[in-house]
């Protein structure tokens, strides 16, 4: 909870959270190194990343767009619990060629303005954080005009 609440104060005395900025999740790397902070502001869907204490990357723009869809104004509706796991994969080149990365994730389902659901991941990894986008299947075929993702 300390690193939490320093965290946040942090992230607000530079200005990255203000007032309106709301957290909906926040998740550690196993060796509780790396922070991903999941935050809304406006309607909008942002990711910071922390190495320890110093920011990596902020205010990471979350969204995306379909033929149909826009999910760029998105409201949290569910937020899954935080789970770890790990991932093993061989190198075809480099210094070591098995692979064995450990990560805490976490499943936060929102919709947009029309109840569409959009779900994104997040992984905190040891050494960084990545996020990914499902549209759960309603049997119809989407095409993606666009992307919000921008950092």
């Amino acid at each position: 909870m300390k690193i939490k609440s320093f965290i946040i104060a942090w992230l607000t005395a530079w200005g990255i959270l203000t007032a309106q900025a709301a957290n909906i999740v926040t998740i550690k790397s196993p060796n509780k190194q790396v922070v991903a902070l999941l935050s809304q502001q406006d309607g909008k869907t942002y990711l910071d990343v922390l190495d320890g204490k110093k920011i990596l990357k902020t205010r990471i723009a979350l969204g995306l767009t379909t033929s149909e869809e826009s999910y760029v104004d998105l409201t949290p509706y569910k937020v899954g619990k935080v789970s770890t796991g790990h991932e093993k994969y061989q190198m075809v080149h480099g210094k070591a060629s098995q692979i064995e990365n450990h990560y805490s994730a976490v499943t936060v389902q929102f919709v947009n303005e029309h109840q569409q659901p959009l779900h994104v991941q997040v992984r905190a990894w040891n050494d960084g954080v990545t996020f990914r986008y499902n549209l759960p299947d309603n049997g119809k075929e989407r095409t993606f005009t666009g992307e919000a993702t921008i950092f």
